[in-house]
């Protein structure tokens, strides 16, 4: 096999060894807390009233549209 042949592989490997050492290095040295957990009870509710906007709306909260607005309002 040719260096040509082989050249995207060899890219594809060093590129997933760098980025597990980058992922492996920024795990190592955050001091940032952990995520919260969120039950499904806190937030189900609010997928549902996205849904009722996005119901009313068209099926649609897309960028630019009514949903989208009416989505942003709930948020605020």
């Amino acid at each position: 096999m040719t260096l040509r042949r082989k050249l995207p592989g060899l890219a594809a490997g060093a590129l997933g060894i760098s980025l597990t050492l980058s992922t492996v290095a920024a795990a190592t040295t955050s001091r940032e807390a952990p995520a919260p957990t969120v039950s499904e009870q806190q937030v189900m509710p609010h997928l549902r009233a996205l849904q009722r906007i996005a119901d009313r709306n068209g099926g649609n909260r897309a960028h630019g549209t009514k949903g989208l607005r009416a989505a942003a309002g709930l948020l605020h």
